[in-house]
């Protein structure tokens, strides 16, 4: 399975290389409102807008996921809770015993 991920991360490299060696004329971008103007490689250009997407995504995924983070952060304490009562009820039981 690890050699699978390998090879799939081979491919991929291979695919963004030959991909930036045919895509290196620039071309210009103007980033309004702001009075800047950016000459870049079209390769740079494809890559920030994958990253930033890629980022985007798991920022989206991530505040999405935030309902079930609590909740399982309240299932814990309540059973670190109940363990610890347990715990206690052992222990006097045990006392009492002997």
């Amino acid at each position: 399975m690890r050699l699978l991920g390998w090879i799939v991360v081979g491919l991929i490299s291979i695919t963004f290389i030959i991909f930036a060696i045919h895509n290196y004329h620039t071309t210009e971008i103007n980033l309004w409102p702001a009075p800047i103007t950016l000459s870049l490689p079209v390769f740079l250009v494809v890559f920030a807008a994958i990253v930033i997407g890629f980022v985007g995504g798991a920022l989206v995924a991530w505040l999405g996921g935030s309902n079930a983070r609590r909740k399982t952060r309240e299932i814990r304490r309540t059973a670190r809770r109940l363990q610890d009562q347990a715990d206690t009820a052992s222990r006097s039981t045990a006392v009492r015993a002997a």
